[in-house]
């Protein structure tokens, strides 16, 4: 019998308009990442302001849109530059939590929603065969189906969803952090891998 994979089942048993939730899922689950990322990303700049500020200055200097950007906001120095780096900051991470909220709230939405539909769909089943059918019908088989089967089956999708959503920021952070320091990345990575064997053995 040939073995069929997570996502060949997912095929299976979702419809088009529930194979298209998912995308817009996937697509919404890439977004959050971006923000994560933009987020994280957003510290350094903060930190090299608040540690380096004359280093922060010269970076400034050398680009002329920085330089717009900041006669365009007003800022004449260092210190306004650092308030305005962190309430910028500051609205990133609102942005950012409330958009992961949406994300989840989505999420477990379509789990629910469609867990539902699907003991719904299975129990109309059961119920609408004929009589005959009854007499030797398996009715342990369906309550583990509807009680256990179905409920454990959306627990592994949404689990799959927060795993996409973890990954997707993980590789994220990965490239920004190997853009501003590869030797020092592919150091931690290093590190970070034998620590993981080590726990795993």
């Amino acid at each position: 019998m040939k073995k069929v994979s997570l996502l060949g089942k997912i095929r299976g048993i979702f419809d088009r308009k529930q194979k298209v939730q998912l995308i817009i899922l996937g697509i919404m689950i890439f977004i959050g990442g971006i923000l994560e990322t933009l987020g994280v990303s957003g510290m350094i700049p903060v930190v090299t302001a608040l540690l380096t500020p004359d280093e922060l200055q010269r970076f400034v200097e050398k680009y002329d849109f920085l330089q717009k950007i900041c006669s365009m906001l007003g800022i004449e120095n260092v210190s306004e530059l650092t308030m305005a780096l962190l309430l910028g900051l500051i609205i990133v991470y609102v942005v950012k939590n409330a958009y992961i909220l949406l994300l989840t709230y989505k999420q477990n939405t379509f789990i629910t929603h469609n867990r539902n539909r699907m003991i719904s769909r299975v129990l109309a089943d059961f119920l609408n065969r004929p009589y005959e059918q009854y007499l030797g019908a398996d009715i342990p088989t369906v309550f583990r189906i509807t009680d256990s089967d179905i409920p454990q089956t959306f627990s592994l999708i949404l689990a799959s969803l927060q795993l996409a959503s973890e990954v997707v920021v993980s590789l994220l952070i990965f490239m920004v952090l190997l853009i501003q320091n590869p030797s020092m990345t592919l150091f931690i990575i290093a590190i970070f891998g034998i620590m993981t064997i080590l726990i795993l053995k």
